[in-house]
């Protein structure tokens, strides 16, 4: 009760200078089980747009000892007449391999973005990783590696070691089997991976120990986290992180690894990044806490890295995605604030237009390890939203549609 009177009290000073523009919603639930997707970083969209991948659980979705229990992989058939069908979770197998924030890495197998879906999973005692087909109704090739993302041609994956990345950061990364390196700050055999998606072929491109000694973190807990591929498969970006043994601190530098050349590339080490997405081959978006305060910057990777403000009035935090379509339009969450809400917005770089799309109210027991971040993804033509939300007490997942983008700047 003593929440709604607040949030009732706050209301008009919460983003009131953002037009709002109403858009349609469909709400995607699963009888008493909870549903959600994941990150931010991978759409849950098929490429012809018909299904939307989700995982149902039916464990309490406030208890992080939950991760890593049976979860069901499905979709929903946006096709089907939206009264009968367009609600209905269709399973399609299961896995006991996901954490809250990031699930499974549950995606679209980019060279067969209809049929075949990946996702991690736990074979005989090892994090493995599988392709499966919906329409043969069976797995149709297994790796011995976990996947934590997949180029855009589907070539290359890139992966980590998931069980320190878990005993590090909780709710990232994978519980089950103990982190061998756990004994190592900085160990000289653990980093990142690549992974070759035809021969299933790994080698080690960036060891923990090497970018310990550039950030003089040796004598501290160092991890990666974040991976993703550039939109030409050429480069690799990701967080090293560090948290000091003694006050708890965490710390993080923000690189791009340039496959072609062998070559890593230090965007940026002075100021905190949070959240990242590419915006073209040698573009990023990063929302960054300066002098205390959020704000999104560009970091354009030419002769040297060039940091750029953009002007938008959003000050939080948030997770970006850039329009399938317009690289000038981004999608974000404004965070949870103070009332409990967050909000997804929609934004264009050039003109600093911004729309608020819809508001959501996350209860307080979603918080910490098992939050729920709204993590807001475009389908792959721009025109519809797919978001994590709470829903009648549980997780649930939304479509938002009705899309207005931001108008571009008029020359």
């Amino acid at each position: 009760v003593l929440i709604h009177i607040y949030r009732f009290l706050t209301f008009f000073n919460q983003n009131n200078h953002i037009p709002h523009k109403k858009s349609n919603k469909q709400f995607l639930t699963d009888g008493n089980n909870c549903v959600f997707f994941g990150y931010h970083d991978k759409t849950p969209f098929s490429g012809d747009g018909s299904k939307v991948l989700a995982m149902s659980l039916s464990g309490n979705d406030t208890d992080a000892s939950y991760e890593c229990s049976i979860i069901n992989i499905g979709y929903y058939n946006l096709n089907k007449n939206k009264d009968k069908f367009f609600n209905k979770f269709i399973k399609i197998t299961e896995t006991n391999l996901w954490c809250w924030q990031q699930g499974c890495m549950l995606q679209w197998n980019p060279i067969n973005n209809n049929d075949e879906i990946i996702y991690n999973v736990l074979i005989e005692n090892k994090y493995c990783s599988n392709i499966f087909s919906i329409s043969y109704n069976k797995i149709i090739k297994q790796f011995s590696f976990p996947i934590y993302c997949i180029s855009p041609n589907g070539k290359n994956a890139a992966t980590l070691n998931f069980s320190r990345l878990g005993r590090l950061r909780p709710g990232y990364g994978y519980n089950i089997l103990p982190d061998k390196t756990s004994n190592q700050f900085a160990p000289n055999c653990d980093g990142i991976f690549l992974a070759d998606m035809h021969t299933g072929d790994t080698k080690l491109i960036i060891k923990i120990s090497d970018l310990s000694i550039i950030a003089k973190s040796q004598n501290c807990e160092n991890y990666i986290n974040h991976l993703n591929f550039s939109p030409d498969n050429n480069k690799l970006s990701f967080f090293h992180i560090w948290v000091d043994t003694n006050t708890k601190k965490r710390n993080i530098d923000f690189y791009v690894y340039d496959i072609s050349y062998n070559k890593t590339i230090l965007l940026e080490s002075k100021i905190i990044v949070s959240h990242y997405c590419w915006i073209d081959d040698n573009t990023i978006l990063a929302t960054c806490k300066v002098k205390g305060k959020w704000g999104y910057y560009c970091y354009k990777i030419m002769y040297k890295v060039i940091k750029e403000h953009i002007s938008i009035p959003l000050s939080s935090d948030g997770h970006p995605m850039c329009c399938p379509i317009d690289n000038t339009v981004f999608l974000t969450d404004l965070r949870v604030n103070r009332r409990r809400d967050d909000g997804i917005a929609v934004f264009n770089s050039l003109t600093g237009n911004t729309i608020i799309l819809s508001k959501f109210f996350i209860p307080l027991k979603y918080r910490g390890q098992v939050r729920c971040d709204l993590h807001p993804r475009w389908d792959r033509t721009g025109e519809k939203v797919c978001a994590d939300v709470i829903k009648k007490g549980r997780r649930a997942m939304v479509i938002l549609s009705n899309i207005k983008l931001p108008k571009k700047l008029i020359k």
